[in-house]
């Protein structure tokens, strides 16, 4: 079984690479390098002879995941392709789902460019739904490891003087390691469904207190300086601590006003990086991981204090019941793999 994997370098793909390599006949790399989601000749050539493509890969500046998706759809028809895998997020529902979250829950009307951009992909792939070939849309929640974005975000709580959480850090965090994520996208490439959407997360319940005292204690047991502080918030605001800023993404979320805030996307995100330690190479991240505390406060905005308010869990009994998804990683065991990978890099 040959397969084809865009993002082949991002944090999912590259762990998919390195686990399941040897299971099949070959794995076609896939990057910005040598096939660009927007080159569709490129797509064409590259992907010939593949059986299964995973589309893993996600343009964070918004200029190419539509036209990539329209790219990768047409190839898979035109190569005759037999399965598409397409990695989305738990980001396309509704984050003030309550209870419990299934496949039939309502999707997001906010239009933060995350989710609104998850949504339009999919929304994309629907009209692929009757093609010649099996579509698989994987809906992972918080995915947490070493190297991954919501582990680096951990890693800056604790290198903090504290971070404001509602409700005491108490709220659900449906967390999943990246290895059983990725080891859900192996499933769906052995199994027969021809086009169905799957929610995949843990059964545990873990609330974002625990999540980010979990990754404080890494660097306390490896002898780096680390800390832990929950500052409440005396607020209920959705989108920001500040009832200013909370008003603006107000605007930006939830009114036509959004479509302003979206062409200026690239500017807000280089703002908002500026607040945090670049820590893209290893010698980035051994820097920061030996650094001091700093005399910051985060405070969580837009799509990530939405998620710090999640009241829901995930049911992800389809992916069971449909693809033998399983999680194998409770947060103690994540988190002692993150601790160890952390100790090589310092090593």
């Amino acid at each position: 079984m040959n397969i084809s994997i865009t993002g082949s370098r991002g944090f999912l793909a590259s762990r998919f690479i390195e686990i399941y390599e040897k299971e099949f006949s070959k794995i076609n790399k896939l990057n910005s390098d040598n096939s660009n989601m927007n080159d569709y000749s490129n797509l064409l050539l590259n992907t010939v002879n593949t059986d299964i493509l995973i589309h893993a890969a996600f343009d964070h500046n918004y200029k190419d995941n539509i036209i990539g998706i329209k790219n990768i759809l047409k190839v898979c028809y035109e190569n005759k392709i037999k399965k598409l895998i397409h990695i989305s997020s738990i980001s396309v529902y509704d984050p003030d789902c309550s209870s419990s979250l299934c496949e039939n829950s309502p999707y997001s009307k906010l239009n933060d460019p995350y989710s609104k951009e998850k949504v339009n992909i999919e929304n994309e792939i629907e009209k692929y739904k009757d093609k010649n070939f099996d579509i698989i849309i994987l809906q992972p929640s918080i995915i947490y490891g070493f190297n991954g974005n919501w582990t680096k975000y951990a890693l800056h709580v604790s290198k903090s003087q504290g971070i404001y959480l509602s409700d005491n850090g108490d709220n659900i965090c449906n967390a999943v390691y990246i290895d059983d994520v990725v080891r859900s996208i192996y499933q769906s490439c052995i199994s027969n469904v021809t086009f169905e959407k799957f929610l995949i997360s843990n059964n545990e319940i873990i609330s974002w207190k625990d999540f980010y005292k979990k990754h404080s204690e890494i660097l306390n047991n490896l002898n780096l300086k680390s800390n832990f502080n929950i500052i409440i918030n005396q607020n209920n605001y959705e989108f920001h601590s500040n009832i200013l800023v909370n008003l603006i993404f107000i605007l930006w979320f939830k009114t036509p006003c959004g479509s302003l805030f979206n062409l200026m996307i690239g500017i807000l995100k280089k703002i908002r990086a500026k607040k945090y330690y670049v820590t893209k190479s290893k010698d980035d991240i051994k820097v920061f991981l030996n650094a001091d505390i700093n005399n910051s406060i985060l405070s969580p905005l837009g799509i990530t204090k939405k998620m710090h308010n999640c009241k829901f869990r995930i049911d992800f009994t389809k992916s069971k019941n449909l693809i033998g998804y399983s999680p194998t990683f409770n947060l103690n065991d994540g988190i002692k793999e993150i601790e160890n990978k952390i100790k090589e890099l310092l090593s």
